[in-house]
């Protein structure tokens, strides 16, 4: 890959992070929206938290891999599989960045991180296929 294949890979990882929290914070609002919660909800309750993260869990993978196969599929000359690593890894650095590094080594966070590589690879593999 060319050093300018590495700064797309980053702009790919910064507005799959973007798409990704705009998918939790629209399940968390559509949720209160249906179940009017009394009082109203703040950022730590838990209820806040296990929405985004099952949002995270399925609306990431899929991102991902429409993101890869997106930016990957009218360039046969890229190796899109090198490509979808360079993203999932740009990803996971600014992702856990914005916390600290923090609890990126829970079991659900690397069991998450494992279904958005499962992801962005199946892009690659559906750029690959398509070219």
């Amino acid at each position: 890959m060319k050093p300018v294949e590495f700064l797309k890979a980053l702009g790919v990882a910064i507005l799959a992070i973007v798409l990704d929290i705009l998918c939790a914070v629209g399940v968390v609002w559509v949720w209160a929206l249906i179940n009017r919660p009394n009082p109203p909800l703040a950022m730590t309750d838990p209820i806040v938290v296990d929405l985004s993260t099952q949002s995270t869990r399925i609306c990431g993978p899929i991102i991902l891999a429409l993101l890869v196969w997106f930016f990957s599929r009218k360039r046969p000359d890229r190796n899109a599989y090198a490509f979808a690593l360079a993203v999932i890894g740009f990803y996971f650095v600014v992702d856990w960045g914005m916390v600290g590094f923090q609890g990126m080594w829970q079991p659900v966070a690397l069991g998450i991180a494992a279904l958005k590589l499962a992801g962005a690879l199946f892009g690659a593999w559906l750029a690959k296929r398509s070219a």
